[in-house]
């Protein structure tokens, strides 16, 4: 929770706000004390309630987490990546190949052309591509819906 908390406050500060205005902004009263417990990592907050902060400082909640994973040193390869098959079966690399075909047989079996890429699928694509596991989920990336 701290790693979301660090990455609130440097939005917060980067867009030159204070705990008190992000306060004032968020319909469900939270005060500046609890705001600064977030920011802190000494208060736990649940999802809703980063969407409705990120609201208020005007950045996406998604952005803040993919930070905050990057910060604690996780990243993509540890929790996954949404992609859309269509794009890896026109824009994938030749050596992506292995990779390329995967996404030609999800399609053909009628799977969702958006699909989420677990860690462990991360992991396998990597050996059969010839890439370490974050190279492929940075390569992964490159393929998320728009």
């Amino acid at each position: 929770m701290r790693a979301v908390g660090v990455e609130l406050r440097l939005a917060r500060q980067t867009r030159g706000m204070t705990l008190a205005q992000v306060a004032e902004m968020l319909p469900s009263g939270i005060r500046v004390p609890t705001l600064s417990g977030y920011e802190t990592g000494t208060k736990s907050f649940h999802v809703g309630r980063l969407v409705e902060i990120c609201d208020a400082i005007g950045v996406s909640a998604p952005s803040v987490l993919e930070a905050a994973l990057h910060r604690a040193g996780l990243g993509l390869a540890a929790v996954g990546v949404v992609i859309d098959l269509r794009s890896v079966v026109d824009g994938a690399s030749r050596n992506l190949g292995p990779l390329r075909q995967w996404a030609r047989r999800k399609l053909a079996d009628n799977a969702d052309a958006v699909t989420m890429v677990e860690p462990g699928m991360i992991r396998e694509m990597a050996g059969f591509c010839g890439l370490s596991v974050p190279t492929m989920a940075a390569e992964l990336e490159r393929f998320a819906p728009v």
